[in-house]
């Protein structure tokens, strides 16, 4: 049996039955219904929940919690305006889930059929609804998009798939109960348990992708809702409770307040689009502040602040009066340092639990600590390479507390002065790559050049330095750790690297690349498994720059454990000799059997696309020829094996990838 088909049954078996409140005992198709023609100055879309109906008289059709939602709303308006407000009343299916409809609940659980094709329904028609009003009444009309159970699952399907210019005509959207709530996204109200999702997000590939952080969207639901919390959401007594909370979204809240969701998020949306609330707003207020010291921690309250409903308040705070202010808290201080004298405006937003804010400002004098106490080290010392491997960057931060420092002096481990800063915040040196050594001292001082002292020690990579046709360069490097050979070459020139590793026999991940002076890679490799003995071999390449190339190679070991490894290379020169056309004359080219490896090179222009192949012969007596083909970009292309003595062959046709020598 398909999980899917076990994920239905389990949902019908849970719940006692029943999937979605509908409260009705037959459930017929809805009539149509229009948007009201013209721009109102507010439009109110509601999509109702599973099974309700739209001739139910006690609801105007909407059903609850929806219905309340509409009325808390209009009633924060002027009476001309509620007037005037278009309420629209989605004419989908909005099929029943409860018993007897037991097809429905299924299809629900297995997103298909019967239920599947009602949210569809919905959806179709609640979009045409948005565009039709936006086409003649976009930036006149705030709509406002309210949906509850199987209406919450369409609303927020609709919202979260309209284009972003249309998203963005939309004021707000109110979701109660929804059956693909995402417990992780913003917005999320309630009393929910973080660690449940909607009953049809599951899978959890079916759960709701989060809402975007901008105050547009408030998705409630009850820790004992079922359908937003799924069927575990309270398992004893078989799911009443999850039932009755369900249904509750528009009578009762929660522990923070007794005001029920539905009228909490029309005030908050009442509030959002301008309507001045039925809730006073809160007062903020700053409680002076005594003379501050420079460098001396003080203490901000916003304890003075008050709310006229006794409603509870959070607070954000803009210590730099940039116009922007930190997350809310429920904290009434919050601490700060001046490091500078001078007059500071800091700045206070309390925001009450129906959404309405107060602002408030004072200013805090901060003039020079008369016994500002010893000063202390910098803070957070680090070594950056530049992206081009040139240079060094060494970087600190000021002293986290006591009095600003007058500058920094840098010395290295020896006592070797190198560099002094003016400015106590923070600091930086560059110095040329491989220059900053293994321990260095920072020391902030003061006009006395007296100050604390911070040391950092650095491991400086492993390098060493080869020159071409020059002897083997070794350096060791450790597992996880990176080593470099590095070596000049002039523009022009062609070199080849002979490589290998000598190391412990435990497999390890090797991975290496060539940097060219400028620090653009020219060749990168990564080796799966390598053991000792492994040859690293560079092909033949062109300088195309005069300056260092740098040859970077590190080692991981896949199981974790420690050890070292060995690195070394030689570099060759190697000359040009021979340049060749596509069906031009044979071209011939010695290779230098003194040095084993040596390599020489014949060149030819191709074009992506082009057939070619290769007739080749050659008398080595008892040295041993190796042909090899590589692309425009030094990649091989063509490996041959191995000849003894007289070689005459042909390498086979093959199609050219890439234009280039």
């Amino acid at each position: 049996m398909s999980t899917r088909v076990i994920h239905a049954l389990r949902i019908l078996l849970s719940g006692t039955l029943v999937l979605f409140l509908a409260g009705y005992a037959s459930w017929q198709a809805p009539k149509a219904h229009a948007v009201t023609s013209g721009c109102a100055p507010y439009a109110i879309l509601a999509s109702r929940g599973s099974g309700q109906l739209m001739d139910d008289s006690s609801t105007n059709g909407f059903g609850q919690p929806v219905f309340s939602f509409i009325e808390s709303f209009l009633a924060e308006l002027p009476a001309g305006t509620a007037a005037a407000t278009t309420t629209w009343n989605n004419p989908y299916l909005a099929v029943p889930v409860s018993w007897p409809h037991l097809l429905n609940a299924a299809s629900a659980a297995l997103n298909s059929s019967f239920y599947s094709n009602s949210v569809n329904g919905g959806q179709n028609k609640l979009t045409a609804a948005i565009t039709n009003i936006t086409a003649t009444c976009a930036g006149s009309t705030k709509i406002i998009l309210v949906g509850y159970s199987q209406g919450a699952q369409v609303t927020a399907n609709v919202y979260q798939a309209l284009a972003p210019d249309l998203q963005a005509d939309i004021s707000g959207v109110a979701l109660f109960g929804d059956p693909l709530f995402n417990p992780g996204s913003p917005g999320d109200m309630g009393d929910f348990s973080g660690d449940r999702q909607g009953l049809l997000a599951h899978p959890s590939s079916r759960m709701r992708p989060a809402f975007a952080d901008d105050g547009k969207v408030l998705s409630y639901c009850f820790q004992a809702d079922v359908i937003c919390q799924g069927p575990w959401a309270s398992f004893f007594p078989l799911q009443v409770s999850g039932l009755a909370a369900h249904s509750a979204y528009n009578t009762d809240g929660d522990a923070d307040s007794t005001v029920p969701y539905s009228t909490r998020a029309a005030l908050y949306f009442a509030n959002l689009t301008g309507i001045p609330s039925g809730s006073a707003a809160p007062s903020a207020m700053i409680t002076p502040v005594d003379t501050a010291f420079v460098g001396r921690p003080i203490t901000i309250s916003a304890a003075e602040s008050t709310d006229p409903d006794g409603e509870e308040l959070t607070y954000s705070w803009d210590l730099a009066n940039s116009g922007t202010f930190s997350t809310a808290s429920p904290s009434r201080t919050t601490s700060t340092v001046f490091k500078t004298a001078g007059t500071y405006t800091v700045r206070l937003q309390v925001t009450n639990e129906s959404g309405l804010s107060a602002t408030a400002s004072a200013v805090v004098t901060v003039v020079a600590d008369p016994d500002p106490g010893t000063l202390q080290a910098p803070t957070t010392l680090a070594v950056e390479e530049s992206s081009d491997g040139l240079s060094d960057t060494l970087t600190w931060q000021p002293p986290a507390s006591g009095p600003a420092p007058g500058g920094y002096e840098v010395f290295g481990g020896d006592g070797t002065p190198l560099a002094a800063t003016v400015g106590g915040g923070p600091g930086s040196l560059t110095l040329p790559a491989g220059g900053v050594p293994s321990s260095i001292d920072v020391e902030s001082v003061d006009s006395d050049g007296e100050g604390g002292i911070l040391t950092a020690q650095f491991t400086p990579e492993p390098s060493a330095i080869a020159t071409v046709n020059g002897p083997t360069a070794s350096v060791a490097a450790q597992i996880g750790e990176g080593a470099t050979i590095s070596f000049a070459v002039q523009a022009g020139q062609a070199f080849y690297i002979n490589g290998n590793l000598s190391q412990s026999d435990q497999p390890l991940e090797a991975n290496y690349d060539l940097l060219d002076p400028s620090g653009i890679t020219v060749l990168e490799q990564n080796d799966d498994s390598v053991d000792a003995g492994s040859s690293i071999n560079v092909s033949p390449i062109v300088a195309t720059t005069s300056g260092i190339y740098t040859l970077n190679y590190s080692l991981e070991n896949p199981l974790g454990n420690p050890g070292s490894g060995i690195f070394s290379a030689q570099v060759f020169g190697t000359d040009l000799t021979a340049s060749q056309t596509i069906d031009g004359a044979p071209v011939t080219v010695n290779v230098p059997a003194s040095d084993p490896g040596d390599w020489s090179v014949i060149t030819f222009a191709a074009s992506a696309g082009q057939e070619i192949y290769i007739n080749g012969t050659s008398t080595f007596g008892t040295s041993t020829l190796e042909v090899s083909i590589f692309d425009p970009s030094g990649k091989m292309i063509y490996d041959g094996i191995p000849y003894f003595g007289v070689w005459s062959n042909i390498i086979a046709p093959m199609a050219v990838k890439t234009s280039g020598v």
